[in-house]
């Protein structure tokens, strides 16, 4: 069993930096409950993967689980470009990048005080592409932003009301940027790329407190991480000739507050509400520097905190069979000044429905979500650009979850 064990969390492992990511930039589709749920899922019973909504939330688990998650991801993204005049000068649309995004987590029930888990999901993740020689493509032809948190959690009952948890977040990230410094109707002359990765290291904490066998109270706090990358630089075609070299570059991932709070009407009937502050502020800029006489380059985001807010239900039909409702809200962070089109969107709304079906073995979940992306208008950024501005629209993206639970 336990050979069995740790072959499966390193297949989790494995498969889940591969994974692209389109509908942002900070991922909340973390498990197929989850995503049902809107993201409110910090106090689903007996559920392994509450831990990637708040770490606390194993102290809800039995005996010991295996849990897997594979979420469809389906985006599709259309934009107008003009110049400074305001005057339209073109349109285009995303080339769709369906992804898969997988989550792992174990869970063991040491005794009645104490627990601990492992998980392996995506906090961070985006992908992005554009055609060659298009207006957008000036900025951004192809971005793929991968990430990966390995969270070893530890957490205790501390009395007979509050629950508290602390974990690593063991953060793996790679990125690979393209962009053409050429647009029709000039010809296309080339493009240059940007690839690396990095470890680093973050923390989090969770605290949980259920004055009543019906309610739960929860905070969640998850910290920022810092990554420096030394990545290859391949410039093709510039006005040098072709360039291999080293970037340099620091991306810091932004912390995140997360509030939680459940009621159980019944033994049917139950709503979890949810609030996240990210604090994107700490997101600030790309910067690139070289080894070799090219100059430093940087893009600035300028991005301000966001909130998202969620509301989950589950409905109980059975003592086997589960129906999932949720609905999410994101004020969107990106301002006129800080968009590009590497994550064009504005405010996302996301619509979900979902079912399980559980017994003392097993738990099979399925979940439909389609989440809407606001629009966004931002200007040029940068002299490379070949637009003053842009306005994006008509963004939406289809989802679908499915997950396995084993008890044992």
């Amino acid at each position: 069993m336990k050979k069995s064990l740790c072959s499966a969390l390193l297949l989790g492992a494995m498969l889940s930096p591969s994974v692209s990511f389109a509908e942002g930039f900070g991922l909340i589709e973390f498990t197929t409950e989850g995503v049902a749920m809107g993201g409110a899922a910090m106090f689903i019973e007996n559920d392994a993967g509450n831990m990637a909504y708040n770490p606390v939330g194993i102290t809800l688990c039995e005996g010991q689980q295996l849990k897997f998650s594979a979420t469809y991801i389906s985006p599709r993204a259309e934009y107008n470009a003009f110049d400074t005049g305001g005057n339209f000068i073109g349109s285009d649309r995303s080339r769709i990048h369906p992804a898969w995004a997988p989550g792992t987590y174990y869970v063991k029930k040491i005794d009645d005080q104490q627990w601990w888990g492992l998980g392996c999901f995506s906090r961070f993740g985006n992908m992005s592409e554009f055609e060659a020689g298009t207006i957008a493509a000036t900025n951004n032809r192809f971005a793929k932003v991968q990430g990966l948190s390995i969270t070893p959690t530890y957490a205790r009952k501390a009395g007979n009301k509050l629950f508290w948890a602390v974990g690593a977040d063991i953060n793996y990230a790679k990125m690979e940027l393209q962009k053409d410094y050429t647009v029709s109707p000039s010809p296309y002359t080339g493009t240059n790329k940007t690839e690396g990765k990095s470890w680093a290291l973050g923390w989090n904490m969770g605290l949980r407190y259920a004055p009543t066998d019906k309610d739960n109270f929860g905070l969640a706090y998850r910290s920022k991480i810092s990554h420096t990358l030394d990545a290859d630089f391949d410039w093709y075609n510039s006005p040098y000739g072709t360039i291999h070299t080293t970037a340099h570059t620091k991306v810091t991932l932004p912390d995140s507050y997360h509030f939680g709070y459940s009621h159980k009407f019944d033994k049917k009937h139950r709503v979890e509400l949810s609030a996240i502050r990210t604090q994107w502020h700490n997101f600030k800029s790309l910067a690139l520097s070289f080894d070799n006489a090219l100059p430093a380059s940087e893009s600035y985001h300028n991005w301000k905190d966001g909130w998202r807010y969620a509301i989950g239900y589950e409905y109980n039909f059975s003592n086997k069979y589960t129906g999932m409702l949720g609905f999410a809200f994101d004020d969107g962070a990106i301002p006129y000044d800080g968009g590009d089109f590497m994550i064009p969107m504005g405010c996302r709304r996301t619509y979900s429905i979902g079912c399980k079906y559980h017994d003392k073995k097993q738990t099979i979940a399925l979940t439909f979500a389609y989440m809407t992306l606001g629009d966004l208008s931002f200007k040029g950024n940068g002299s490379s650009d070949a637009y003053a501005s842009a306005h994006s629209h008509n963004n939406s993206t289809k989802i679908i979850s499915v997950g396995y639970t084993l008890h044992f």
